[in-house]
């Protein structure tokens, strides 16, 4: 009996101290965890904030992105359809094709508005977009006007020329593109097709550039053997080879890797890993562009120092490929800057390069061109002159001058 009691006693001492060990550990851990459930509480709200944010940004991408992208792309469209038309075409009304684009970018921007006023897009929302999309829209004007320039003042007939008009054509488009699209990445099939549009038309620029540095050099090659030749093998199939070569990058790019194009992270463009798409190809185009430029530059010397006949030509010729050495210092310096970034300043450095492009190449072969100065000046005497007057007071010697000048450089 007295066992038993015992017994009992100690179960009793073991549940009481269980029970006091239970409250005290309550009283504590209440006490010691309050403020971290606050904080807790304060991390749960701002998840469910951010995910609320995150949550409209999806819904207003969703709900808008519809009616903005579709509007965006169709008028690009119409914009690219104008200016290819108008580039194949110089012999047409310029006038006509200036205010058909003026509509077509009207409608573009008002798209483009819409889309910001909505919310659906945001192209200012750091200091570096800030940069790049207003240097990008000076250089689109800038590429328009030299457009209309070449076409207007009838320099679209040279083969250079028309290569120069091809040439920001294209860097227009892909400008265009990217203001207006890249930053659509909360739509990963827009997203994506706007990648892929803008690798085909950056690519298609590196190619005129190509082009354009092996006119140069088939031109030094005819004035060494001192012949006269339009090289029609490459004008005839300079606008296929151009177009459908960077197609098939492209395609092949798309077809090894379906999903090669996306958000990398903020912007439409290559994956990381399928960047070299592109930077190869670029890479490339600038190598053996550097190769034709040393031929002509040392093709061009030595007919200097060995011959005096046709000096003006050959200075001219050369002149022409500085000019276009520089264009290739433009389009391909920030790319390669762009390829090996790993620091703030050099992304700032290579937005600023990439924005500017367009105003640099329309100051080179448009504004500081004695040639195109010249017929820009023909064409607004032409312009300004009464319905009534003639123009006989030309020289027959000063027609002859011209006409001849005119020939020749069909020729090139």
């Amino acid at each position: 009996m007295q066992s038993e009691a015992t017994m009992k006693t100690r179960c009793f001492n073991i549940i009481l101290a269980m029970y006091c060990s239970h409250i005290w550990n309550h009283f504590s851990v209440t006490t010691q965890t309050y403020p971290d459930h606050s904080e807790s509480y304060n991390d749960s709200s701002l998840y469910h904030s951010e995910s609320t944010q995150k949550s409209n940004t999806v819904q207003g991408c969703r709900s808008a992105s519809i009616l903005t992208d579709i509007g965006v792309l169709v008028s690009l469209a119409c914009v690219a359809i104008t200016l290819f038309t108008l580039a194949i075409c110089p012999d047409k009304n310029p006038v006509i094709f200036l205010s058909l684009l003026l509509v077509e970018l009207s409608v573009l921007a008002g798209f483009d508005v819409f889309g910001l006023a909505v919310g659906s897009r945001n192209h200012f929302d750091d200091s570096r977009s800030i940069i790049t999309h207003t240097g990008l829209i000076i250089s689109d004007v800038c590429l328009i006007v030299m457009i209309f320039v070449f076409t207007i003042c009838s320099l679209g007939k040279m083969h250079i020329a028309n290569s120069h008009i091809h040439l920001a054509l294209n860097l227009f488009i892909a400008n265009m593109l990217f203001v207006t699209q890249s930053d659509r990445v909360c739509n990963k099939i827009v997203c994506a097709i706007t990648a892929g549009w803008l690798h085909y038309f950056y690519l298609t620029v590196f190619a005129w550039m190509l082009l354009e540095a092996m006119q140069l050099y088939l031109m030094s090659i005819n004035l060494k053997k001192m012949r006269v030749t339009n090289s029609a093998t490459v004008q005839k199939y300079k606008i296929p080879i151009c177009y459908f070569s960077p197609a098939v990058i492209v395609a092949i790019c798309a077809a090894i890797q379906p999903f090669g194009y996306g958000s990398p992270p903020d912007h439409c463009w290559l994956k990381e890993e399928n960047q070299w798409y592109f930077s190869a190809v670029v890479l490339l185009i600038i190598l053996v562009n550097m190769v034709l430029f040393a031929k002509t530059f040392w093709i061009l010397n030595e007919q200097l120092s060995n011959r005096n006949a046709e000096i003006s030509k050959i200075k001219d010729t050369r002149l022409l490929t500085f000019k276009i050495l520089l264009q290739l210092f433009i389009l391909g310096c920030p790319w390669i800057i762009g390829f090996f970034i790993d620091s703030e300043i050099l992304e700032y450095i290579f937005n600023i390069l990439i924005s500017i492009q367009g105003i640099m190449i329309f100051l080179i072969l448009c504004v500081f061109s004695p040639e195109v100065r010249q017929e820009g000046n023909k064409w607004f005497a032409r312009t300004l002159q009464k319905p009534g007057t003639t123009t006989s007071s030309v020289s027959p010697a000063t027609t002859i001058t011209e006409t001849n000048t005119r020939e020749t450089q069909n020729r090139v």
